[in-house]
């Protein structure tokens, strides 16, 4: 699987490469790129792609992992570094996305009562 991470942040990538190393290069992964800016959507396509995308093309992914943090109000707007990201509490959450529109890659296997979808192969 191609591994990409998507960050115009140094400090995201140095993030992931310290405290999720095996996501990054598991045994079998092929290529582990970084990029700014997603130009070609086709890239992503069955990717393991770790970052921050719009939903049609975290649609697009084999896996993708978000990176989540409670930034305060003034860290807005500026470069953090990796141990801003850390007292800010990072993480990488995995979510599955796919359109509502029946082009599911997954069958449906039940729903929860709030509307979440349990998928399968």
């Amino acid at each position: 699987m191609n591994v990409i991470i998507v960050s115009r942040h140094k400090a995201a990538v140095d993030w992931v490469m310290k405290h999720h190393p095996a996501l990054v290069k598991e045994e079998g992964d092929d290529i582990l790129m970084t990029m700014a800016h997603v130009s070609a959507p086709s890239v992503l396509e069955g990717a393991r792609v770790i970052g921050n995308l719009p939903c049609k093309l975290a649609a697009l992914c084999g896996e993708y992992w978000e990176i989540e943090m409670n930034l305060p109000a003034d860290a807005r707007g500026r470069e953090l570094t990796v141990e801003d990201m850390e007292k800010f509490g990072a993480k990488l959450i995995w979510y599955v996305v796919f359109p509502a529109d029946g082009s599911c890659p997954f069958d449906i296997i039940g729903m929860s009562s709030i509307g979440t979808a349990y998928c399968g192969r």
